[in-house]
């Protein structure tokens, strides 16, 4: 039995999706790198990239899906992300006889594999091996710069207030991994939670990656980090929210970019 294995199965000999829906802003943007764009028909809130995304029907937000307004595009594939689509959503599209595929990603190495699985979803092999290939080789050209960098105690924030972080299991952990981070809370055993004040101090950063914009920089509140490193050296550094947080093809840029905040930090010792 042939079968591409990411979150589940796909068989090979399934009719390839005409009409797909989305239920996150990720899977968009994979269905999009996949060459599929033209066969999506609905998507999440949120769904900004590319531009085209934003002119298709919203279908499905925070709150869960619009069950009435997803059925009235008639998809023949649905993709859900694990652990963030509402299981009861997935049961219930599952039950009207809807495919429902479960697209996750816990790291880099997932984004070329997510790629690859939807062009097979959608026939669409050609371009998304390609750009698979592409993302492939654009991580492999950051790890061998930075594997052997000296590592830097980075804290990573999730969100903002309350002050959230994330153990090694996260995405954006192994971002900060690859370009030569250590994430300072990467043993917790929870995959999101709130950090204690005198832990954060004991553990001491030298730097914080967050994801929102530089220019808003200077208004944002920072008296979580004081006593760290990370603010006595003014090293809370904003990447792309849309680039950081979302697990899709762009989170390679964001690696990029947090790879160079990291090389700052080690100039500046």
């Amino acid at each position: 039995m042939l079968l591409v294995s990411l979150a589940a199965p796909v068989f090979l000999w399934a009719a390839p999706a005409l009409r797909v829906v989305t239920l996150a802003p990720s899977l968009t943007e994979l269905v999009y790198a996949a060459g599929a764009g033209e066969k999506l028909v609905g998507v999440s809130a949120y769904s900004d990239f590319p531009d085209a995304a934003k002119r298709l029907p919203v279908v499905a937000d925070f709150s869960g899906v619009n069950l009435e307004s997803l059925l009235a595009l008639k998809p023949d594939l649905v993709l859900a992300w694990p652990n963030g689509t509402k299981a009861q959503d997935i049961s219930r599209l599952r039950s009207l006889n809807i495919r429902v595929e479960e697209v996750g990603i816990s790291g880099l190495a997932d984004v070329a594999l997510a790629i690859r699985r939807i062009g097979v979803l959608t026939e669409s092999v050609t371009v998304a091996e390609a750009a698979a290939v592409g993302v492939e080789r654009r991580v492999n050209a950051l790890r061998q710069v930075y594997a052997k960098r000296t590592r830097v105690p980075t804290f990573i924030e999730i969100a903002h207030s309350p002050l959230m972080t994330a153990n090694r299991a996260h995405f954006v952990s192994g971002v900060v991994t690859l370009c030569g981070g250590e994430n300072v809370f990467a043993d917790v055993a929870q995959l999101v939670f709130e950090p204690s004040r005198e832990r954060l101090l004991q553990l001491d950063p030298a730097v914080v990656i967050y994801g929102g914009r530089p220019a808003s920089e200077g208004k944002r509140d920072t008296k979580a980090y004081a006593g760290t490193r990370a603010a006595s050296m003014q090293r809370i550094v904003a990447i792309n929210p849309d680039h950081l947080l979302r697990p899709g093809p762009r989170l390679v840029d964001a690696a990029e970019a947090v790879c160079a905040a990291l090389e700052q930090v080690r100039a500046q010792k």
